[in-house]
């Protein structure tokens, strides 16, 4: 017996794509969450009300004066994460449409310009979120959290 939900035409591959990079930006999100709770106690009572964009601000303006080897990462960090919330956009804020062959795909056309995205462009911008969120996990693990549960 078929679903509603399976009654909209694409392909399962193509949404498998789709809900890994969507968990995997989830993923990241709450670690870059975390690494700013560490720099800024009081962080994780105010992130709800924050989209993406915006912890995305904040985390950069947190690290931005940091020094040192860890505050070169957590910089590159917060640069990496401020461009993947721009591709995150551009895919969430996708609109339907029939590629050629009759394939369906998300289609993105606003303020940060154009995307048609293929199955392996999703992947690919999923395998750039898990990057940044092992780096967000070894920041977050390699002593931050511990420091933050001890303060």
């Amino acid at each position: 017996m078929s679903r509603e939900a399976e009654r909209i035409p694409v392909s399962d591959a193509y949404l498998r794509a789709v809900g890994r990079a969507t968990y995997n930006f989830s993923y990241l999100e709450w670690g870059i969450v975390w690494l700013s709770e560490t720099l800024e106690r009081g962080f994780l009572d105010k992130v709800s009300r924050m989209t993406a964009g915006q912890i995305a601000e904040h985390f950069s303006r947190l690290t931005s004066k940091l020094e040192g080897e860890d505050g070169e990462r957590l910089i590159a960090l917060a640069r990496t994460f401020t461009e993947l919330v721009v591709d995150r956009n551009r895919l969430m804020h996708g609109n339907p449409y029939t590629a050629d062959g009759g394939v369906q795909q998300l289609s993105y056309n606003g303020k940060h310009g154009r995307k048609q995205w293929t199955e392996s462009d999703i992947m690919d911008f999923a395998d750039k979120v898990a990057s940044a969120s092992i780096e967000s996990g070894q920041l977050l693990h390699g002593g931050r959290y511990e420091n933050w549960k001890s303060s």
